[in-house]
């Protein structure tokens, strides 16, 4: 757009002016669909992430993770397993396929370090 940042500035000068509830409640009243911007902490309490069933326990309780975002019969598919803990895979994905799962793979640098 040739005034892109003209028309930002007036954009956010205006709602610069009032809250967020303000806004969402304005544009709902006239039928403009619209939803606030959410810190990930805000998301995770939201009740309808916690209607949707979407963040789920991993089957160890470990951990939660965001489930798949589909529904059949009404029924959100489970978490099969948790992430795989470092190195866990190695073999696998190493060797030629499930068969090389079992073989103990201890390379003399790992390919997958901790950051």
């Amino acid at each position: 757009m040739k005034n892109r940042e003209a028309v930002n500035a007036a954009i956010e000068a205006v709602i610069g002016t009032q809250s967020a509830t303000h806004w969402v409640e304005a544009l709902e009243r006239v039928g403009v669909p619209c939803a606030p911007l959410q810190t990930i902490d805000q998301v995770l309490a939201h009740p309808q992430t916690k209607a949707l069933d979407i963040l789920q326990a991993t089957p160890d309780g470990k951990m939660s993770l965001i489930g798949l975002p589909v529904s059949f019969d009404g029924e959100r598919p489970p978490l099969r397993r948790g992430p795989p803990a470092l190195g866990a895979d190695t073999a696998l994905i190493l060797g030629n396929g499930p068969e090389d799962a079992t073989i103990p793979v201890t390379p003399k640098e790992p390919h997958i370090k901790k950051v």
